[in-house]
């Protein structure tokens, strides 16, 4: 029996389950409906008892971002709750498909829902106008099993009444051009008080505070309707959440007027949990948008991909070294608006080699691989190694940078200024290893670049090896730095981590040690990965520290980390207030 046999067979029987898995219980015409869900009414009542006190939106809502995990489902009963003075005509519910079951890219389906609060029909004539074009087909079997979906319809029927529903499975591989496609079909066909929820759950598989800092990418994604960085986003369907947006934007409705975001782990209680799944609950009201853009940036220590870490490749296989780290998907380097690597030393296949005790110099094809798997699009090359193919090397180096997409911060060329949200942040790369920073000359650099730039974010190469602590020297460097208007300052080349800290509350990470490095010993085993998100008034710091077991990274599980972390507490004064959004109106 081949697969679109075997659902056709699983049909008839999902389709004769009640909400409480009783078949015998359920009433005849609700046969040919789909089960909302594999649970009787009380757990939605115990939902929604806790949402009693959640304040109603007294304007028209025309879209909503809206989990499907039922973990959340008291948060998604008080999102809903506050929907419950508007009366949508027809609730849309576009889902990803996520067993890419349907027998299209997007589909739609006929058949209503049995609700432990009763049944929802599909507005037969807006799902025949859907799939009657190429794009969209009709497909009963792909919504059996389709929690993205289901989980949402007992909300819906406790909230809305009898109204009817449209469910839209968008697949995986859906692109941009077929969201805006589905986005422009939906505005044509669906009338002015339509409601359009987007079922998606974001972060998955990584530890809270790494879900957090991707979160806080994807809201100021979704806040300020960046469009082209959707498909970037850490989330379960870009596409899901495109075709909303570009719904929304066509309808003139962008101004947030809910917001709200959860994550398993806190919901639980249990911090410790390394595989999360995040939330996140965003309502919208005619407007433009009113929120400020920001800006992440994700920052790995010292790197190469030469000497045992080019060996244990060539051995063991370059994924493995990464997969620690990557969780499922790669989901781990997934979200960030610039992620920067220090390269230790250039790309090249010289045979030159400087005269000096160690000399580093990458091989170009696992370099490319290494670094295109983390999605890094910024190499920071200023440091004591740049020269040991010499000028060839570092020619080398720029065209490897070239072609691949990246940006190349170097001795001759320290700055650049990227353009990201309609807000500019300066990136600089400095050295204090070969020769003395020129310090005033750095601070020239840096007030220059501030004038033009939002932000301005330093990567400093200095630091004696194998020190756990800065020197005084390298704190006045860098509160003179931060003087001349520099944001924030990300250190490396000692080899070990360093200490965090705050001056002026601006975030001066002195070193993030080895990222990809052929040391295995303590604690040169032990590195740490930083996000910065930066917002209007205030630089967000998310330190994430790994091991590196003979080539071998993995996350730090959550007790290591908080040890790790109380040595590296900030020491000069408390770290700004976390953006996390709360629940209700912004």
């Amino acid at each position: 029996m081949g697969r679109r046999e075997a659902l056709t067979c699983l049909l008839s029987a999902a389709l004769t389950l009640s909400s409480c898995g009783r078949a015998e219980n359920v009433p005849e015409p609700e046969r040919q409906k789909y089960q909302s869900d594999f649970e009787c009414s009380a757990q939605y009542d115990g939902y929604f008892q806790h949402a009693e006190s959640t304040d109603a939106l007294g304007e028209q809502v025309k879209g909503v971002i809206l989990p499907h995990h039922l973990l959340a489902g008291s948060h998604l009963a008080e999102a809903y709750a506050a929907l419950r003075e508007q009366h949508p005509s027809v609730v849309v519910i576009v889902s990803p498909d996520h067993d890419g079951a349907g027998e299209a890219k997007i589909v739609t389906t006929d058949i209503g829902y049995a609700t432990p609060y009763g049944s929802l029909a599909v507005d037969q004539g807006l799902a025949d106008q859907l799939s009657g074009i190429p794009l969209i087909r009709q497909d009963r079997n792909a919504f059996i099993y389709e929690a993205g979906i289901s989980a949402h319809m007992p909300f819906i029927r406790h909230t809305f009444g009898d109204v009817p529903v449209l469910p839209v499975l968008v697949q995986g591989t859906t692109t941009m051009e077929e969201a805006e496609a589905l986005a422009r079909i939906l505005d044509r066909i669906l009338p002015d008080d339509a409601l359009v929820v987007a079922s998606v759950d974001f972060s998955h598989y990584v530890p809270e505070w790494v879900a957090d800092f991707h979160d806080a990418t994807s809201l100021s994604t979704l806040e300020n309707f960046d469009l082209e960085f959707i498909p970037r986003l850490e989330v379960d369907s870009p596409a899901s959440l495109a075709t909303l947006q570009m719904f929304l934007k066509m309808r003139g409705a962008q101004r947030i007027v809910y917001r709200d975001h959860t994550n398993s782990a806190s919901i639980e209680g249990k911090p410790e949990i390394a595989e999360t799944t995040s939330h996140v609950y965003l309502a919208f009201s005619a407007g433009e948008p009113m929120q400020e853009a920001g800006i992440s940036m994700l920052f790995y220590g010292d790197s190469m991909f030469a000497r045992g870490i080019r060996q244990i490749g060539a051995k063991h296989g370059e994924a493995g070294m990464l997969d620690g780290i990557a969780q499922p998907n790669d989901r781990f380097f997934l979200g960030s608006h610039l992620t920067v690597v220090n390269q230790e030393g250039p790309v090249t296949d010289s045979t030159k080699e400087a005269a000096v005790r160690y000399v580093l110099k990458s091989d170009p094809v696992l370099a490319k691989s290494m670094l295109q798997r983390m999605k890094v699009n910024v190499l920071s090359f200023n440091n004591n190694h740049v020269y040991d193919a010499f000028d060839e090397g570092v020619a080398d180096t720029q065209e490897f940078a070239r072609t691949n997409g990246m940006t190349l911060l170097e001795p001759d060329e320290p700055c650049h200024t990227f353009n990201v949200q309609q807000k500019k942040v300066a990136l600089c790369a400095f050295d204090d290893s070969r020769k003395a920073i020129a310090v005033h000359a750095a601070q020239k650099i840096v007030e220059d670049r501030k004038k033009s730039a939002d932000w301005v974010v330093l990567s400093i190469h200095w630091g004696q090896e194998y020190h756990q602590a800065p020197s005084d020297r390298e704190r006045e460097i860098a509160r003179l730095l931060i003087d001349a208007g520099a944001d924030a300052i990300v250190g490396h080349g000692p080899h070990v981590v360093q200490p965090i800290e705050y001056y002026d509350g601006k975030p001066i990470a002195y070193s993030l040690g080895n990222f990809l490095f052929d040391q295995f010993d303590a604690p040169t085993n032990t590195g740490m990965i930083l996000g910065l998100f930066l917002a209007e008034d205030s630089v967000q710091v998310t330190p994430i520290p790994f091991s590196n077991y003979f080539g071998k990274l993995s996350l730090l599980p959550f007790d290591s980390r908080e040890e790790l972390l109380t040595r590296i507490r900030p020491a000069l004064g408390p770290a700004p207030a976390s953006r996390s959004p709360s629940a209700g109106r912004p």
